[in-house]
């Protein structure tokens, strides 16, 4: 991911970093690092960064712990909100709000793991969300997908808004992948566009 600030400087993830690029030569202008300790039990990369973008002066930075708020310019962590996703996917700002696709997984057991104890999983899906937060006051506003919303979402990989619309990717390995149109702000479904290599 890669979020442009307007002074020929980007933020870019990298790996487990983020880093502050001068476009014209590539110097690294400054570096934050999220790599963790190796832990039991292993973690979903929880210490990665996800989706990058710009609220005003502020960098947002997506990671499966939630959504950081850092100073566009020097990278300082400032504030920290969302931290009760599950497994988000990417956001999108539009209007002082921030759209935060999330995927939900479930595991089950189905043996054992590498020949130990401990029982080996497998991941099954559930429906998916796009969350709706407040930049300002990092408050959730409202949740698509769920009981309230008329739209549903498999797997959701991707959202971006553009004027009074939604865009929600989806991929799924067996259904195939599709991007839903939906209405702002009121979240009717008013096109399905299925990729071109769904069957």
């Amino acid at each position: 991911s890669v979020c442009l600030l307007g002074d020929g400087t980007a933020w870019v993830i990298d790996n487990a970093r983020l880093k502050r690029l001068r476009l014209d030569d590539g110097e690294v202008l400054a570096k934050i690092s999220y790599r963790e300790p190796f832990t039991e039990p292993i973690e979903l990369t929880s210490n990665e960064a996800i989706d990058l973008a710009l609220a005003g002066d502020a960098l947002l930075v997506l990671r499966l712990k939630g959504v950081e708020k850092r100073c566009g310019s020097t990278g300082n962590l400032l504030s920290t909100f969302a931290e009760d996703l599950f497994h988000p996917t990417a956001l999108a700002m539009a209007g002082g709000l921030i759209y935060i696709s999330e995927k939900r997984t479930r595991y089950a057991p189905v043996g054992v793991w590498r020949g130990s104890n401990r029982p080996e999983t497998h991941m099954g899906l559930t429906p998916g969300y796009v969350h709706v937060f407040n930049v300002a006051t990092e408050t959730r506003a409202r949740t698509f997908g769920d009981e309230t919303s008329s739209a549903r979402f498999d797997m959701p990989t991707g959202v971006a808004v553009s004027d009074d619309r939604m865009y929600v990717a989806e991929s799924h390995w067996e259904k195939g992948s599709q991007i839903q149109v939906l209405s702002l702000p009121k979240g009717e479904v008013l096109q399905i566009i299925p990729s071109p290599t769904t069957p």
